[in-house]
């Protein structure tokens, strides 16, 4: 004997339910977890004489850019505290971690230890 599980009602619940479930996650996730707003992060990368180093990689976190060629970056992040690093060449340079919660100039500098 072959029985039928839902009716056409049935049916259509079960699809309205999948389609709430699958489309109702994401948006829950989104409410429970504010966006953060994006802030702007700008600056110059200098060496130890005060000339400006271009081709220089700045990351913020896991965000990376590059420098151009007077030394300028700029990147939008979400708000929040971000360990900074430089990397010039195959040397990475570890600054420390900073909060940007609005945008912000940040001049960097790298000098040589002998």
């Amino acid at each position: 004997m072959n029985q039928r599980i839902f009716t056409f009602t049935g049916k259509l619940a079960a699809i309205l339910l999948l389609l709430c479930i699958c489309l109702g996650v994401p948006a829950a996730a989104s409410a429970r977890q504010p966006k953060r707003p994006q802030v702007t992060v700008s600056g110059t990368v200098y060496n130890q004489q005060y000339h400006p180093l271009g081709g220089v990689v700045v990351t913020f976190g896991r965000i990376k850019t590059k420098t151009d060629k007077q030394g300028n970056y700029s990147i939008k992040l979400p708000s929040g505290d971000y360990p900074v690093y430089i990397r010039c060449g195959n040397t990475t340079l570890d600054f420390d971690t900073l909060t940007f919660s609005h945008d912000t100039q940040l001049t960097l500098g790298i000098q040589q230890v002998s």
